[in-house]
Parts: C-alpha cells; structure tokens; sequence
C-alpha cells in the first residue's frame, strides 16, 4: 500500500488534475484488481493453514499455492484488460475526456504491478501457513527498495 500512498503524495504535489489522476487510478485499481487478490490468497490462507497442519504429504502445500497462482493469474487476465481498455469504461461512465485517458494510461502502466501483487500475496500466505514470517519481511524490503529504486 506504500505505492498507493507515494504516489498520491506526489501527485499532489505536482498538481490538482495529477492527484485526481492518480486518487481515480488507484481506487479503480482497489475494487477492480487488488480486492481479487486479497480475497484469493484469504482463500490460500485458510486451506494452506489446515493443510499443512493435518496433512501427512506437505507437497500437498505446494499444489495448493500453484493451483492458487494459477486460478489467481487467470482471474487477473480480464482485470488487465480492463485496466487496459479503461479509457472507453470511463467515458460511458461520462467521466471528463482528458481525465480518462490519462487514468487509462496510470492503469496500464499497473498491470505488471497487479500481477507481481498476486504473487507476492500468495507467497507470503504460502510462508505465513508453515509458520515463515522473517521471509515475507525480506521479500517486503526487497520489493519496497527496488520500487523505490
């Protein structure tokens, strides 16, 4: 949620039309893609807990996160074209013509970002499920000084 954050901060900065922009950008981007996230690897995290606990074959855990990037990946292909395609939903929503395009553009240059969120969410339920937190934290980092970078 850092991005989201950054990025509002310093599109405020910027101007007015920027930080509607990137606020319109971003809240589409929640409800539409990020929400299917969050809701697919709760999913993960429930069956990925129970499975590791009872389980005698802990492949059984591995099989779970693949499915789970999987069906998560194939949800996200329609969010991407939307996302890419948003220019022409913002315009029968009757929003302004100049903000739409430049929406449709943030939400492009999003979706590699979306999918990487997937993932990321996913690994870090799979960690969290064997009882690995210091991981996830590296991961964490990681991602937040190459975002920075």
């Amino acid at each position: 949620m850092s991005l989201q954050a950054v990025t509002v901060i310093i599109s405020g900065h910027r101007s007015p039309f920027d930080l509607s922009v990137a606020a319109f950008s971003l809240m589409f981007a929640l409800v539409t893609g990020w929400m299917i996230a969050l809701g697919g690897t709760t999913a993960l995290d429930t069956l990925a807990s129970s499975t590791f606990a009872a389980s005698q074959n802990k492949s059984d855990l591995g099989i779970l996160l693949q499915r789970a990037l999987l069906v998560l990946t194939l949800f996200y292909i329609p969010v991407a074209t939307l996302w890419a395609f948003s220019e022409h939903v913002f315009l029968i929503l009757g929003q302004d013509t100049e903000l739409s395009y430049h929406c449709s553009k943030f939400l492009t240059c999003l979706i590699p970002g979306g999918l990487g969120y997937i993932f990321f969410e996913a690994m870090k339920k799979y960690m969290q499920a064997q009882g690995s937190y210091l991981q996830t934290i590296y991961m964490g980092t990681a991602s937040y000084l190459l975002q920075k970078g």
